[in-house]
């Protein structure tokens, strides 16, 4: 049976519209596999500045430490009671060493904003609002029994939200008084 040009135009439509229904299923699923590396992207992104921003803390405590330690053995742990028992704190790891300090906060005082320069600070220092937030809790303990604290567990976590994701890091770690 011959087709005749007004069938074999009928043809060509429905092949078209199917060529056009092919093509959006596989534009919308490269668009999906696209947005989704994007918040991975994102949040891999957040990882790993968290994870700068709690080892910046670290290294700031231990600066501390070792310049109490360079004044005397007994005064190491000399500024780390302010977040002792349970307290949290925020620490600017951007003030010098001489002004070193542990400031309690609770909530939004922990987050940490961006100053003109790129530095994070804690909330109320910076000029731009970050996601991040970054606290401190530091417990001082006299193992020996000498009266005298001997060691501070420090428990450092930075968090971020970031839309519905987010996440945590944590550093946890022991300065020993007699190692500094």
């Amino acid at each position: 049976m011959a087709r005749t040009p007004r069938t074999r135009q009928g043809v060509i439509l429905i092949e078209a519209v199917v060529a056009i229904g092919v093509l959006a299923v596989i534009f919308t699923s490269a668009l999906s596999l696209f947005t989704r590396s994007l918040i991975g992207v994102r949040s891999s992104s957040d990882q790993i500045v968290a994870t700068y921003l709690a080892q910046d803390a670290a290294e700031y405590l231990l600066a501390k430490v070792a310049a109490n330690k360079r004044v005397g053995d007994d005064r190491w742990a000399d500024d780390l009671d302010g977040c002792d028992d349970g307290a949290v704190c925020s620490i600017d790891t951007t003030s010098p060493i001489s002004a070193f300090s542990l400031t309690p906060c609770v909530g939004p005082a922990c987050d940490l904003q961006l100053d003109s320069s790129g530095k994070y600070r804690p909330n109320g220092s910076g000029s731009i609002t970050t996601s991040f937030r970054r606290t401190v809790e530091v417990t001082l303990t006299d193992t020996n029994g000498d009266g005298a604290n001997d060691e501070a567990y420090v428990h450092i976590v930075v968090s971020w939200e970031s839309g519905a994701a987010g996440g945590s890091v944590p550093l946890t770690f022991t300065v020993y008084g007699y190692e500094v």
